[in-house]
């Protein structure tokens, strides 16, 4: 591999892990990545909101260091700080054509300022990509216009890139997001429930602007003839804040009412999921064309992932939520670059924080002198599938969403081993005290206070797990204690 490897980040929005769809349908971009190199079986977003998670992808930092809390729609957003180097300004400072296209969704402006976090040549309205209903398969064609496009006039000088200048892509696609709108952005449902419709239209409208409110096809394939085997969960031995969640999101919300009886309409929801997964894949596969046009594919690293998934049907919930569940949390990660073994699979347990850290050290980026960075670099998982680099990988989230959500415990923090997944959840006004079955593990003892204030001092007592250090902080809205680790030198 060269030291400074052209490299490309193509990151999808609300994909899960994608082995539940092996032997459903086709996807052979995706497949063609996975042949050519290592997927990652066990990778994991650190927080599963789009921009809490997009903050840790892209500048490799956890939540309670980047302090994004929630999604840029609600006000318990915060804007990410541009002193917070990102991959792409850090690339920079080593020479690189740091570029970045497509959804950004870490502000509120429709044309954010991207030369201020480290990237160049940024175009579109970044409102409309935050992905409004059905506007996924509208955006992403004209996001891989742009893309290639891009590629033929800055990268296709010579092999190593405009003017020998090495380059670092960024494309932010926007599908499978459109499964948020199902079943609301369906005119077949829109006909059952009339003054429903009205007001989906008009709240869709309000982001859109002058652009058409527009309705998926309803004739893809029926693929599924079953629940996944925990649809039937009633979630009482579980946290509060996931049936107030599937309360509001499947009675109460935008997005339209599914009865938990309403058998059929969950299964054409995985079939919609699914077939958002083939539109997603047609993107792909011209973005991967594009770099054979221009003879760039093999020399190029690619990394391929995505922000968070979606549960879609799983624990009869949908979307993303307060939870460390896999459909949620687990999303794919695909590494292709020379020297990496093709059509390998690794067991390495790996986040976002990671993915930044890796990216930055195949640029040459030398980790061990850039504290910004929290994450491992997978250079030696790359190298050898077999090996691991990190013990655990932490989970956070702090986004409410609405009053009945906020009344429950529904800030999370937790951790994956490789066998035991933990998580803890605290409400507004409630001090995070106790231990957790392993003696290992202590939480600080700090009070949550009012929503968007934080404690004047940073509580005195540490989290502690045999080989780690941890150090406790608060973050917005909700004050928890969060918790950042760093192993011993």
């Amino acid at each position: 591999m060269a030291d400074r490897p052209n490299i490309l980040l193509i990151v999808s929005d609300e994909e899960r892990r994608n082995d539940w769809l092996d032997g459903v349908v086709d996807l052979p971009a995706h497949q063609r990545l996975r042949a050519d190199g290592l997927s990652f079986d066990r990778y994991f977003t650190h927080a599963s909101p789009c921009s809490p998670s997009r903050a840790s992808l892209y500048t490799g930092r956890y939540l309670a260091e980047h302090g994004v809390v929630d999604n840029v729609a609600f006000p318990t957003h915060t804007v990410l700080d541009p002193a917070i180097p990102t991959i792409g300004s850090l690339l920079a400072d080593r020479g690189y054509r740091s570029s970045y296209l497509g959804k950004w969704h870490l502000g509120h402006s429709e044309a954010p300022d991207m030369e201020a976090h480290g990237y160049l040549d940024w175009e579109g309205n970044d409102v409309h990509f935050m992905g409004s209903a059905y506007t996924g398969r509208y955006f992403d064609p004209i996001i891989v216009d742009q893309a290639i496009d891009w590629l033929n006039n800055r990268a296709g000088n010579d092999r190593t890139g405009s003017n020998g200048q090495p380059w670092f892509l960024t494309v932010a696609l926007v599908n499978p997001h459109d499964i948020m709108w199902f079943p609301a952005d369906h005119l077949s449902y829109q006909a059952d429930h009339p003054k429903f419709a009205e007001f989906f239209n008009a709240v869709v409208k309000m982001r859109l602007g002058d652009l058409p409110v527009t309705t998926p096809p309803e004739d893809y394939p029926r693929l599924f003839d079953r629940l996944p085997e925990n649809f039937e969960d009633d979630l009482h031995t579980k946290p509060e804040v996931q049936r107030a969640w599937r309360h509001v999101r499947n009675r109460e919300h935008v997005v339209g009412r599914i009865e938990a009886d309403d058998y059929d309409t969950w299964l054409r929801g995985l079939d919609y999921y699914a077939w958002l997964h083939t539109e997603l894949d047609r993107s792909l596969t011209r973005l991967l064309d594009a770099l054979d046009a221009l003879d760039l594919y093999d020399d190029v690293v690619i990394a391929y992932t995505s922000d968070h998934g979606d549960a879609c049907g799983s624990h009869g919930l949908r979307a993303k939520l307060p939870c460390v569940y896999d459909e949620v949390m687990g999303v794919p990660l695909i590494v292709k670059a020379p020297g990496v073994p093709g059509g390998c699979r690794t067991r390495a347990l790996a986040t976002h924080v990671d993915l930044a850290a890796t990216v930055a050290a195949l640029g040459g980026v030398d980790i061990g002198d850039t504290p910004t960075l929290s994450g491992r670099d997978l250079s030696p998982v790359l190298a050898d599938p077999g090996v691991s680099v990190r013990d655990f990988v932490l989970f956070s989230q702090d986004s409410a969403q609405s009053d009945l959500i906020r009344n429950t415990r529904y800030a999370v923090r937790g951790f994956y081993d490789g066998e035991t997944k933990y998580a803890r959840y605290y409400g507004i006004g409630e001090p995070p005290t106790g231990r957790a079955s392993s003696s290992t593990w202590t939480l600080t003892s700090t009070t949550m206070t009012t929503s968007g204030t934080r404690p004047q001092t940073t509580p005195a007592s540490w989290s502690t797990w045999p080989m780690i250090e941890a150090g406790a902080m608060s973050c917005a809205p909700c004050s928890a204690v969060c918790w950042t680790m760093r192993p011993r030198s």
